[in-house]
């Protein structure tokens, strides 16, 4: 684990550190800091407890040739997305975060890799967010802890062929949408009590 302060130049040199392949960064202190990770080639798996509310700085992950997974434990702000939406090499996306913008999913739309998303907020996505992560045509895997769509609106994630696992949890969904879903996606497996 380090802290935000720690991840700065002085880590940088030792064959160890080049090697290190997962990091959790409990605070981090800016944006700027992130920059410092290009002496990390060999990371795979970030995840970021605490990041701050404003700031770029999250496009220089894509420094990162190696980083396949993502986590935010906090939401991650309209900047972090966009520079997420950058990081062509990841695959999976985490947010546990409560609270979502879910029209900032649209900057995620060029990540032609991303085969992962999960979002646990209370109340993840309505017709918006679902939307935009149809976009998403390499997800095969996607969690949202809620959803604020219809049943129709639901329906936009059949455009999702290669969808093969779907979890939906505290929505107003009925039996009758998801089976329209089901038939959609005859491939995919879609729980959602």
């Amino acid at each position: 684990m380090l802290h935000g302060r720690h991840i700065g130049p002085g880590l940088k040199g030792t064959e160890r550190v080049r090697r290190l392949q997962q990091m959790w960064i409990d605070q981090l202190q800016t944006t700027s800091d992130l920059g410092e990770l290009r002496h990390f080639p060999s990371l795979t798996e970030l995840d970021i407890a605490t990041c701050p509310e404003t700031g770029g700085g999250f496009e220089r992950l894509s420094l990162l040739p190696k980083l396949k997974s993502l986590l935010f434990d906090d939401p991650p702000s309209t900047s972090a997305i966009i520079g997420v939406g950058q990081c062509r090499s990841l695959e999976k996306l985490i947010m546990q975060s409560e609270v979502v913008d879910e029209d900032d999913i649209r900057h995620l739309s060029g990540m032609i890799g991303l085969r992962e998303l999960r979002s646990f907020g209370k109340h993840s996505f309505g017709a918006v967010g679902l939307k935009h992560i149809s976009q998403l045509s390499s997800l095969d895997y996607l969690l949202l802890n809620g959803t604020l769509a219809t049943d129709d609106e639901l329906q936009v994630l059949a455009r999702l062929t290669k969808l093969k696992t779907f979890y939906v949890r505290g929505s107003n969904l009925t039996q009758a949408g998801i089976e329209r879903l089901k038939d959609a996606l005859p491939d995919g497996k879609i729980d959602w009590q």
